[in-house]
């Protein structure tokens, strides 16, 4: 252990996020990595949020300065289907965190959602009070609503979609899974009507950071990219980049019986955010251009 480091309790340090804020906040934190997979290294950590003494002895063991929480039940039709787990992971996991957090005195930082509104806006600030149209987006608003009770200090971070390539196999990643499907030939429907303004994960992880470097920061933070982009406009220009054929993307302009319901338009404003960092947002195209740079370069 690097006793001259800050101690940083990473909980989702396998997942999409999880592996590019591990990657972000080596060398400045001395990251204990929160997984409820197998342990592989020293500074692996079992954890299961959904059960306190689980939660309780992975703090006692590390004694963390900060706590980012990424680990989430994020697929929404899953949550749609697995209501109560997604209880559990979502409003019962962030409390469990946030109530060890607090009684160490660790420094929290829980990721959240645009699925906490019911997208009938043309964008939403932090102040807007929330509508959750599905069950994965009301469990997150009261995942939030656990943690601020807890922990006032405490940031939540929401954000509408991270489009990037993952660091590990097997993650919730739309890129990665649409890339799978453009490379076998499947035709993917995305969806036209439904309007996010997207973020690549190392900028959404970088600015993650600035927040919680900054004291004077705590509340609700919006992060995303200075405009939006459809679905299906994302996935075109995204086939086009990687050299794919775009119409093996098709508009999905009816609802699927078996979809769990989503917003229109998820537009995060993040004006709250110029508060604390002076750099610029980027643009959903400069987004989509950093995914197929990084898919160039993964396949040299």
């Amino acid at each position: 252990m690097v006793k001259s480091l800050p101690i940083m309790l990473l909980i989702g340090a396998k997942g999409f996020l999880g592996s590019e804020m591990a990657a972000i906040v080596y060398g400045y934190y001395n990251v204990f990595s929160g997984s409820s997979r197998p342990l592989e290294c020293d500074n692996d950590v079992q954890i299961d949020i959904t059960c306190a003494k689980s939660v309780q002895t992975a703090f006692r063991k590390v004694q963390p300065d900060v706590v980012i929480l990424l680990a989430a039940l994020s697929d929404i039709d899953r949550c749609e289907r697995e209501r109560d787990m997604a209880e559990a992971v979502n409003v019962q996991g962030p409390k469990n965190v946030a109530m060890e957090a607090r009684e160490i005195g660790a420094r929290m930082l829980f990721t959240s959602s645009a699925a906490v509104y019911d997208g009938e806006q043309q964008s939403y600030l932090e102040s807007d009070p929330v509508c959750p149209v599905s069950w994965y987006g009301e469990t997150k608003a009261r995942g939030e609503n656990e943690v601020r009770k807890l922990l006032p200090s405490a940031l939540v971070v929401r954000f509408a979609l991270a489009v990037g390539l993952s660091k590990q196999p097997g993650t919730n990643s739309m890129a990665d899974k649409l890339i799978e499907a453009l490379k076998i030939g499947i035709q993917t429907a995305a969806p036209n009507n439904e309007i996010r303004n997207i973020l690549d994960p190392e900028t959404l992880c970088r600015k993650m950071m600035t927040l919680v470097t900054t004291p004077a920061a705590e509340g609700v933070f919006h992060l995303g990219a200075s405009d939006a982009i459809s679905r299906y406009d994302l996935c075109v220009k995204l086939a086009e980049g990687l050299g794919y054929d775009p119409s093996l993307i098709s508009p999905q302009t009816e609802v699927h019986p078996d979809r769990a319901p989503r917003g229109k338009d998820h537009f995060l404003k993040s004006e709250k955010l110029s508060r604390f960092s002076s750099s610029p947002l980027p643009t959903c195209e400069t987004v989509i251009e950093r995914c197929i740079h990084a898919a160039a370069q993964s396949s040299l």
